[in-house]
């Protein structure tokens, strides 16, 4: 069993966000790893596979517009690729945060930003 890392966004409650809703981002070590797009109630939208390591620093960036998800990716040294292009119209609004399970992470430079139309 892997762990992972993940941005939760666009959650319906602070306290309860996998029972009420919301999106998260996760960066995980199952079957050698990769990063996965879905929402709770639990439906994967997209996942890409990628050889994830220990120890090593990853960037993520998520870019949200209307009912439109980027994921953007990249390992050290590489250039960030938009790894996920979906669209889904369950959460418009909500709170922000970043969860681990089954491990241990470090989350830095976590921002948001509301850019206006």
């Amino acid at each position: 069993t892997g762990s992972a890392a993940s941005i939760v966004f666009r959650a319906s409650s602070q306290n309860a966000p996998t029972t009420a809703g919301c999106y998260v981002v996760n960066i995980h070590t199952d079957s050698g790893g990769g990063v996965k797009l879905f929402k709770f109630p639990y439906v994967v939208l997209q996942s890409y596979s990628l050889n994830i390591q220990q120890y090593i620093t990853y960037h993520v960036k998520v870019e949200v517009n209307g009912s439109n998800i980027v994921v953007w990716f990249n390992a050290p040294g590489e250039q960030p690729i938009a790894i996920m292009k979906a669209q889904d119209t369950s959460y418009n609004a909500g709170f922000l945060g970043v969860n681990v399970w089954q491990g241990s992470a470090l989350f830095q430079n976590v921002m948001h930003t509301v850019v206006s139309s």
